[in-house]
């Protein structure tokens, strides 16, 4: 097995994520009223009987995986810090081969004046696969050969694996006129860059995006109104911009404390770009509804036009004593910035004095301070990352059920479907469809098992492919500041290329250990 080395290379967007973290969180250090440093190490043996993933001529291999890192929790005073920084270190038996990453997650704000000036910033370095199906062709094309990596471990030793680095910085100015209206203004910075772990080409993209938001105040509280004016560009080195703008207006109509009517009209456009993007423009309308009669439920749904197509989004969410119903469905056009940062899963949580699960949105982190993570989503399947901009449809669902005796049953669901929004790639698209279920049981006050099987399906130009993953998961915590985990799982893969097809077998122990 060939040896990989994982270097950070500088970028423009590299260099620009350590100054756009100082820079929030000076303000929000300096007035934090609680805060948390906590350091921790995490150690993984493993084992794989295809570490490569290869169709042809598998490689087994001993992995040891050693992860120190930090978390920093700050909140109250002018900001609030949530940043947790790892270094990977990765040995394999066969070849004497290594590999080193970087796994950064930044969530920040900060309070620059009282209710007017505010700064948020978002920062992630993580490794994920290029696609699920296999590096795309030409730089535009969604879908190649089926030959790559699912996109739910990191210690596979692939070419199909890159290093993605984000940084969105987001300013932002409120304005209020008495209780007559209130003006929102945002400006959102955003940095995005891959580097294939093997030496592939980089890729780098930038964006501005600026919101301005005009709403009505308290006076019309019964029949609300807004205004939105918002303009997104973004682009890569050496390529024109694309640019997207929005005019739109709302009126709402406030029917009672429970339910609340919206109907908007709007206008977009966009310049077209040297990508394939066709120049357009249009107006669309969509009518919506939210209904909210209980804490336990909340439903927001809308319909309208949009570019002469239909155009919907779904949002409900419902928890009973024992059991929580999750889904959502959104439209949405993506650059490789938001492409990166796309949360569509959810993560599932048992807090205490509660016997119904939680739904949050995947990597959110926990909704209280006394809940525990039950069931981690699985990472959402994008079959290619592009430069180009596309129309995402997105939608997903969650269904878990708490049994009692430490019973919790969990069904999820996702779906995308991706157009590439280009002329000389018309027809372009791509989607994946995943379905899993898991079992999660509470052995003990220490000890659970969680039992789970997904299957993922990807198609698009031509090629398709199914993975099918069968895992159980034994955690037992091994004392106040440590936790050990074992992990058998069983990955195939069937594909309509003649290489694509592949099988692995896994069993690892880890220890977690904070101090």
């Amino acid at each position: 097995m060939a040896t990989v080395k994982s270097r950070m290379r500088k970028s423009p967007s590299s260099s620009l994520l350590p100054y756009g973290v100082w820079l929030l969180l000076m303000p929000g250090l300096a007035a934090a009223a609680n805060s948390r440093f906590s350091p921790y190490v995490n150690m993984t043996e493993r084992y794989s009987d295809n570490v490569s993933l290869s169709s042809t001529a598998p490689v087994a291999s001993f992995v040891t995986e050693v992860n120190p890192g930090f978390r920093y929790l700050s909140k109250g005073g002018k900001g609030d810090i949530n940043l947790d920084y790892s270094l990977g270190a990765l040995m394999y038996t066969q070849g004497g081969s290594s590999d080193t990453n970087h796994q950064l997650s930044l969530i920040a704000n900060s309070e620059l004046f009282s209710d007017q000036l505010k700064i948020n910033a978002v920062a992630r370095i993580s490794q994920q696969f290029t696609s699920q199906t296999g590096a795309a062709s030409g730089g535009s094309a969604l879908l190649s050969s089926l030959t790559g990596a699912p996109n739910n471990a990191n210690y596979y030793s692939t070419s199909n694996k890159t290093t993605s680095q984000t940084l969105g910085l987001t300013p932002q100015w409120r304005m209020k006129f008495g209780n007559s209206a209130q003006l929102d203004a945002r400006w959102q910075i955003t940095r995005a860059s891959t580097r294939a772990t093997s030496g592939g080409a980089s890729t780098r993209s930038s964006g501005n995006n600026i919101n301005l938001d005009l709403t009505s105040g308290g006076a019309t509280r019964r029949a609300p109104w807004s205004v939105n004016y918002s303009l997104s560009e973004s682009g890569s080195p050496g390529s024109a911009k694309t640019r997207l703008t929005t005019l739109s207006g709302t009126l709402g109509y406030q029917y009672s404390n429970k339910t609340r009517f919206n109907l908007t009209f709007g206008q977009d456009s966009n310049n077209g770009s040297t990508s394939g993007l066709s120049s357009s423009e249009g107006p669309y309308w969509n009518l919506g509804a939210s209904w909210a009669p209980s804490s336990r439920l909340t439903l927001e749904a809308s319909a309208g036009r949009r570019r002469n197509a239909s155009s919907y989004s779904l949002n409900l969410n419902y928890r009973h004593r024992r059991f929580t119903l999750a889904t959502r469905y959104s439209e949405s056009m993506q650059d490789t910035y938001s492409q990166l940062t796309a949360t569509e899963a959810f993560d599932i949580y048992l807090c205490q004095g509660s016997t119904a699960p939680v739904a949050v949105n995947a990597g959110s982190g926990p909704p209280a301070e006394n809940c525990t993570l039950s069931l981690a989503a699985a990472p959402v399947q994008v079959s290619n990352l592009t430069s180009a901009i596309s129309l995402s449809k997105a939608w997903s669902g969650n269904l878990s059920y708490n049994l009692g005796g430490g019973n919790l049953l969990t069904l999820a669901l996702s779906s995308t479907q991706r157009d590439l929004l280009g002329s000389a790639t018309a027809g372009d698209s791509d989607s994946t469809f995943t379905t899993g279920g898991a079992w999660s049981l509470r052995m003990g006050p220490r000890m659970t098992s969680v039992l789970s099987l997904s299957k993922s399906h990807a198609e698009g130009a031509g090629s398709e492919s199914d993975d099918r993953t069968l895992g159980w998961m034994l955690t037992r915590q091994l004392g106040q500041d440590a936790t050990g985990v074992i992990d058998l799982r069983r990955l195939e893969r069937t594909s309509g290329a003649s290489t694509g097809a592949f099988s692995e077998n896994s069993i690892s122990a880890r220890v977690n250990m904070s101090f």
